[in-house]
């Protein structure tokens, strides 16, 4: 009787665990969500009285890295929706991000760390162009199979 009664129960547990732990992650989501939205906010707050007071010094470097933080947002918010990460956006953010702190801010860090973030930029750029078919395939063959609506 209880041989037979196991399997269900192991399916049960495992069910649970799964089902917490989705909670769990979708939480610290969420919280994520909510904390990069207030730093955007503060930052377009600064960055619009930069502007304001023609205090131009790094206003391009401020625009880019707004736009990263809306990137990191939107795949923040497609995994909420969608229980799914696009690796696609994620390797789109580590080549950007890198690329943002060396046009813009190389004074801000060493040499070593500039050349790390230029080899790890290239890394990711050639790794994304070799496959970016493949990572497209991959992502539309999710979409297709959970009906996900997709707008690039």
């Amino acid at each position: 009787m209880f041989k037979e009664s196991f399997p269900q129960l192991k399916y049960e547990i495992t069910r649970n665990i799964t089902r917490i732990t989705t909670l769990i992650v979708g939480l610290f989501l969420f919280v994520t969500l909510i904390i990069l939205t207030i730093f955007m906010a503060l930052k377009i707050y600064d960055l619009f009285f930069l502007v304001v007071s023609f205090q131009t010094k790094n206003i391009i470097h401020d625009i880019a890295f707004i736009i990263v933080l809306v990137k990191a947002f939107r795949v923040l918010l497609f995994y909420l929706q969608t229980q799914h990460i696009s690796i696609k956006y994620v390797i789109e953010i580590s080549i950007v991000a890198p690329a943002i702190e060396l046009i813009f801010a190389a004074q801000n860090q060493n040499m070593w760390l500039n050349i790390l973030f230029a080899l790890y930029s290239i890394a990711n750029l050639t790794l994304y162009l070799i496959y970016y078919e493949k990572l497209a395939n991959i992502d539309q063959g999710r979409y297709d199979r959970e009906k996900i609506e997709f707008n690039g």
